[in-house]
């Protein structure tokens, strides 16, 4: 007589030809053993299905925030693509040389002006001698006038160029002052971005799995060594044997229980299980994937931060602020310059230099030689 036990569950079997007899106690022996296996099966179904619906759930949580952060880089992104788009703008529009150029306009006219003031001065004294010197007046006379008249352009041009300058710097500050208050909201978010400790919110999420697959590994090593307890095995065959029990009804009440289409149902569970593990580990990835590409995006930000940082520099050591009123005082400058020599050339206009010459061609025409 020879009989052999299953390895997993270690239910009875008798080996065929050697005449070993499968007695009742031993069937019921294995019913008691195919019932406690599944019993643990379903308490450890249930548990399975409990970590899943968990699991399932934070996974969830942490697409919809990572649906978020997409979003929210994206507006950065193009946010910062705007200012950049913004400084070129005001790079390209060149102020530094042509504020330079404006002051050393406003030198060159200075200059002009005070030949203006040294010319007007000869002038008065030319015409005090036209009084009595005839040769050449007329010549001197036309070329006052003409040289009087480009003066007069000169300024006209000066203050139509002067107008389109304050009209830009008025512009130039309302879009420096936009640039700041984009400049603000950025470091706000990102303020706000830092403070959500993603990085360390994800190495916990991270150590929580692995404690889980850690766990999952210590469970199964445990039914296995329960698989293979054989202690006092053989006392408890000979008190099944020596027992009395109705094998009839018990064998009735498991027949009734319906162990097979129960472990079938269980078999389908801990595929669907494997499947969402399956599907878990693939969403695991994909958002290890999309924590890649958001720090990527980051650092692209914060290196574009830097250089718009560094432009704002360069601009604001360009001390366009002061320049400008340096500008703005010149400016003033020239218009008191200009009523001075308006006032002036009015003076001149009321010496009534034509009818004094008028008088003296006639007294050179028609006097008495």
């Amino acid at each position: 007589m020879a009989s052999t036990n299953t390895p997993r569950l270690g239910l009875f079997k008798p080996t065929p030809g050697t005449s070993e007899p499968f007695r009742i106690d031993d069937l019921n022996d294995n019913w008691d053993k195919i019932e406690a296996e599944a019993v643990a099966v379903d308490g450890r179904l249930d548990s399975i299905e409990a970590l899943n619906t968990t699991q399932n759930s934070r996974l969830t949580a942490l697409e919809s925030v990572d649906t978020n952060y997409d979003t929210r880089l994206d507006n950065l992104e193009a946010a910062d693509v705007a200012l950049d788009g913004r400084l070129d703008t005001l790079e390209g529009q060149n102020l530094n040389t042509r504020l330079t150029a404006a002051e050393a306009l406003n030198v060159t006219q200075t200059s002009r002006l005070d030949g203006i003031d040294t010319l007007n001065t000869t002038q008065n004294s030319r015409l005090t001698a036209i009084e009595t010197l005839n040769t050449t007046q007329d010549g001197r006379l036309t070329s006052v006038e003409n040289r009087t008249t480009a003066v007069e352009g000169v300024n006209t041009t000066q203050n139509s160029r002067l107008d389109a300058i304050e009209t830009l710097n008025t512009t130039q500050n309302n879009r420096l002052t936009a640039v700041e208050g984009v400049n603000t909201t950025q470091n706000s978010r990102l303020d706000t971005l830092e403070g959500q400790n993603l990085n360390a919110r994800l190495t916990t999420a991270e150590g929580e799995i692995d404690a889980i697959q850690a766990l999952n590994v210590t469970q199964d090593s445990r039914l296995t060594a329960l698989e293979n307890v054989d202690t006092n095995y053989d006392t408890r065959l000979d008190n099944l044997e020596a027992a009395d029990v109705a094998p009839d009804g018990r064998l009735d009440t498991l027949e009734g229980q319906n162990l097979n289409t129960r472990l079938t149902t269980a078999e389908g569970e801990i595929d669907a299980i494997q499947s969402l593990n399956a599907g878990q580990e693939t969403r695991l990835s994909a958002l290890e994937s999309v924590d890649t590409n958001y720090d990527t995006r980051l650092d692209n930000l914060e290196s574009a931060d830097v250089a718009l940082d560094g432009r704002l520099d360069t601009l604001e050591g360009q001390n366009l602020n002061s320049r400008l009123t340096t500008a703005e005082g010149n400016i003033t400058s020239l218009q008191s310059a200009d009523v001075a020599l308006d006032g002036r050339l009015d003076t001149i206009e009321g010496q009534n230099l034509n009818t004094r010459l008028t008088a003296l061609e006639g007294t050179i025409d028609g006097g008495t030689p």
